[in-house]
C-alpha cells in the first residue's frame, strides 16, 4: 500500500441523528490518527488531493446532509463525485459521469483512429480500435452489471 493510496468507508445512518454524529465523529478521529502517524514518518497527507463523497440513492441525496470533515486545519468539502483506479464513481453510484467520461475518451479515439484508416490495413485497424477502444469500454466492466438501459446505449 502506497500512502496516497488510502482509502476509507464507513456507513453512516442518516435517520439516527446520534449515530450519524457519531460516525462522522469516529471517521474524523481516524483521519486525524492518519495525519499523526504520517507525520511522525516524515510523510504528507495532501489535503488538495483528499476527497470525501457521500453515497447514496438518487432520491435521498437531496435531502442528505453532507458535512465537511476535518483534516487537521483543513475542511475536506465532499464532492460529488471521485474517482477510483480509472473510474468515476458519483453520489447516487448510477455510473452516468463513468460512461460520459467513456464515451468522450472512445470518441476522441475513434476521430484519431478514423485519420489512420487511408494508411493501416483492415486487420492493423481493428488491432488500433481493439487497443484503444475497445479497452476503455472494457476496463472495469463488471462495475457496469447494474447501470440503466440508457447509459448501456451510450456505451
Amino acid at each position: 500500500m502506497y500512502a496516497d493510496d488510502t482509502q476509507l468507508y464507513i456507513l453512516l445512518d442518516p435517520d439516527n441523528e446520534l449515530n450519524f454524529s457519531s460516525s462522522l465523529n469516529n471517521l474524523e478521529h481516524c483521519i486525524a490518527d492518519i495525519w499523526l502517524w504520517m507525520t511522525q514518518n516524515l510523510l504528507k497527507l495532501n489535503d488538495n488531493k483528499t476527497n470525501i463523497i457521500y453515497l447514496a440513492p438518487a432520491h435521498y441525496i437531496k435531502s442528505l446532509k453532507t458535512p465537511a470533515l476535518q483534516m487537521g486545519t483543513s475542511s475536506i468539502t465532499p464532492n460529488g463525485s471521485v474517482k477510483n483506479i480509472g473510474v468515476i464513481f458519483d453520489q447516487c453510484i448510477n455510473m452516468y459521469e463513468h460512461v460520459t467520461s467513456v464515451c468522450r475518451t472512445v470518441y476522441y479515439h475513434l476521430k484519431n483512429t478514423h485519420c489512420l484508416k487511408a494508411f493501416l490495413t483492415k486487420e492493423a485497424l481493428v488491432t488500433v480500435v481493439h487497443a484503444f477502444v475497445t479497452s476503455h469500454i472494457d476496463y472495469c466492466n463488471s462495475l457496469l452489471y447494474v447501470i440503466s438501459d440508457y447509459n448501456i446505449n451510450r456505451l
